[in-house]
């Protein structure tokens, strides 16, 4: 695809119909469906299914080396084998939906998700070093972690509640919803939502300084070098090379004149 927003028009698709395929898997798993819900499910995966073999064939048709680019997308071959049809008459539905996850490896391949994925995690680097903000993180995550695991000694509530409950103190949100009643209990309250602050303070003025700092890297131009050239003159003899020399003196004389005036 030479065009860009076609490029991208294509590689959006491919997510969308992996993100799809990753709800369904999720709705099958999760909920007992009736037969009319089946069938839609079934229904949109088959179309899924098509629109990917669709896919398949037209590059392995555009493709110069075919074996190659067959032992290269294994992967998306697979994704695209019926396996539903086949392994339902055999009652195995687990190995239908194995072999259904083959298709979410596309997402990796539609979304470039690698170098997405790469490209984010410097940009992560650069903002968490912005400021020294990776220690505050550190702060604010190891009291956020140790006054959930406090919280629920003291108060006798679960680590899932608990952990909710450090959250939301120390994101200084304060549902209300639960609430210490002994004194170790509050004054644990008390150093996250310290943390808190200081941590969302902190948060805010890196997200302005990293901003502000990509701003002015953008608008800085780097300053252009004259190129330095390096001519071969091993073929020729030492009279041509002094008059070589000779012209490219000439040549620097005049440019300096020009300069000069």
């Amino acid at each position: 695809m030479k065009k860009p927003w076609l490029s991208a028009l294509y590689n959006i698709s491919m997510l969308l119909l992996s993100v799809t395929t990753i709800i369904l898997l999720i709705i099958e798993s999760t909920r007992a469906l009736t037969r009319d819900q089946a069938i839609v499910l079934d229904t949109i995966d088959t179309v899924i299914l098509v629109i990917f073999a669709a896919d398949y064939f037209t590059r392995l048709i555009m493709a110069k080396g075919k074996w190659k680019f067959i032992k290269s997308n294994v992967a998306d071959l697979l994704s695209i084998i019926p396996f539903s049809q086949v392994f339902q008459a055999l009652r195995v539905l687990r190995v239908v939906k194995i072999f259904r996850l083959v298709r979410l490896t596309r997402l990796g391949r539609a979304a470039r998700l690698f170098s997405v994925f790469g490209k984010l995690c410097g940009r992560c680097a650069a903002f968490v070093k912005t400021n020294n903000f990776i220690y505050a993180a550190y702060i604010a995550g190891c009291a956020g972690l140790f006054g959930a695991v406090g919280i629920s000694y003291f108060e006798g509530i679960g680590i899932g509640d608990a952990l909710w409950w450090s959250v939301v103190t120390t994101t200084t949100v304060g549902y209300g919803d639960i609430s210490p009643r002994t004194a170790i209990g509050k004054l644990i309250a008390v150093v996250l939502m310290i943390a808190g602050i200081g941590f969302i303070s902190m948060l805010t003025g890196t997200i302005s300084t990293y901003f502000i700092d990509r701003a002015q890297k953008s608008k800085e131009e780097p300053p252009q070098k004259e190129g330095n050239f390096i001519l071969d003159l091993n073929g020729l003899s030492n009279e041509d090379k002094l008059s070589v020399q000779a012209y490219v003196d000439f040549l620097k004389a005049r440019a300096s004149g020009v300069k000069a005036n």
